[in-house]
């Protein structure tokens, strides 16, 4: 229990304090390899892939993830939109795109077509692009397939419209690949997408991401309902930051459903049950009543946003000039902000710990 299995490693095979760790219990997760202050970065994750959602395909482009002012469309496929010519070219390129443009054609003449939402044909979409990326490299697939997936059975117990609508986008990317790939193996596929996949929002009151992205070494961080990290962006890659000093040993959770963090627990448990498949045990949830109050009263205090009452309180890089500005005083006190709305508040001291170990199953 409790096996180390790596460190997590960046682009210049920098160490970062935080390591995988494995149990027959929990599955893979991750824990702090040594005490951290709020606001540190703990892991580093680059992009396995990525697609822009179909909601946002005509303002975002498919390549730089740039806003669009003046949409340079592929006219082979007429489904991916970009910022440039340039950009256009590099995705025929770097993403394969021209090998793709038929089967995204194809898509939208599927039978089960008119089955699909704007999530499900964006799941569809990255299908696309990941069995041509597999089309390569063996290795790819391999390190894709390793991801945690839910199987037919437990999705249909736990929630049959998802079930529904994976059958659907199954038999839509079938008919693509000309049933050249098992349906099993398909639905497989958009288990792995939709339980390991993150959103890169914009906007606090957007209803979809921008953009939907795997991250292998990010998806073995947990979930629980009082986190002690958030999840940030450099460009198009994923930094796990703490929000919370950390103490050694202490594995590190983010919260999925960041969108109503302050719902109740049978709420939250639910959610989390029916769209990633698990019985939520953090503290908030499943602990004794006074475990639960004490939670209840830490992430009022110290990471829910009094504003938005949605989004979390994240550490600000240090900033001497805007806390002078901002407080008339001294730097060096607490300054956060909302990780939805983005209004900044300020303490004399910053949270301590999470009073109680995460206990999280996925």
């Amino acid at each position: 229990d409790g096996l180390e299995q790596s460190y997590f490693r960046g682009l210049d095979e920098m160490t970062w304090p935080s390591r995988v760790c494995n149990s027959d219990s929990k599955g893979r997760y991750l824990v702090a390899v040594e005490e951290v202050a709020a606001g540190t970065v703990l892991a580093f994750s680059e992009p396995f892939s990525y697609i822009v959602h179909e909601n946002a395909k005509k303002l975002i482009c498919r390549a730089c993830l740039s806003d669009i002012d003046r949409p340079e469309r592929c006219t082979r496929c007429g489904q991916e939109y970009y910022c440039s010519q340039s950009c256009l070219e590099e995705s025929r390129v770097a993403f394969r795109h021209s090998s793709q443009c038929a089967k995204l054609r194809q898509l939208t003449t599927a039978p089960s077509w008119r089955c699909l939402d704007s999530d499900d044909i964006t799941i569809a979409r990255h299908i696309i692009h990941l069995r041509e990326m597999f089309e390569f490299s063996d290795s790819e697939r391999e390190k894709f397939e390793m991801l945690c997936f839910h199987d037919d059975d437990v999705t249909k117990r736990t929630d049959p419209l998802n079930a529904q609508a994976a059958q659907s986008i199954a038999e839509a990317c079938a008919y693509v690949f000309n049933d050249t790939m098992d349906i099993q193996v398909l639905k497989s596929w958009v288990s792995r997408l939709t339980s390991n996949q993150f959103g890169m929002w914009r906007g606090q009151s957007a209803a979809s991401p921008i953009a939907d992205f795997i991250q292998l070494n990010a998806s073995y961080i947990n979930h629980s309902c009082l986190p002690n990290c958030y999840v940030d962006w450099d460009d198009k890659n994923l930094l796990i930051k703490s929000l919370v000093p950390i103490r050694e040993g202490e594995e590190l959770c983010i919260s999925y459903e960041f969108s109503e963090p302050r719902s109740s627990a049978v709420a939250r448990r639910l959610q989390l049950k029916e769209k990633y498949h698990f019985d939520c045990c953090c503290q908030r949830c499943f602990g004794s009543s006074k475990q639960r109050e004490e939670a209840e009263e830490y992430f009022e205090l110290w990471l829910c946003c009094p504003n938005c009452r949605r989004g979390l309180l994240k550490p600000d890089p240090p900033d001497a000039d805007a806390n002078e500005k901002l407080l008339g005083t001294s730097p060096g006190v607490d300054l956060r902000s909302c990780t939805s709305c983005h209004t900044r508040y300020f303490r004399e001291e910053g949270p301590p710990p999470v009073p109680l170990p995460i206990t999280t199953k996925p």
